[in-house]
């Protein structure tokens, strides 16, 4: 199943909130790009969303949150 493009997600100026079953379905095209490895600001930035609603739809939508920071780095323990 192909991506919705970010830009087709997008907030309106204006307009009834979401519910029901069009905030499902949004919750759930936003968590297929956050499994492709887009950060929630990303999504956030590219649908004119607040962070705190782009991460409460991913929630919405059951996503496995990665952690915070960079991948990869890691603090040595010292002995």
């Amino acid at each position: 199943m192909p991506l919705t493009p970010l830009h087709a997600l997008t907030k309106q100026e204006t307009g009834p909130r979401l519910s029901g079953a069009q905030r499902t379905q949004l919750a759930h095209a936003l968590r297929a790009h956050y499994d492709t490895g887009l950060t929630v600001r990303d999504i956030a930035n590219a649908t004119s969303r607040s962070y705190q609603g782009v991460h409460a739809l991913l929630k919405l939508a059951g996503t496995r949150f990665r952690s915070k920071g960079s991948p990869g780095i890691r603090r040595r323990r010292t002995p």
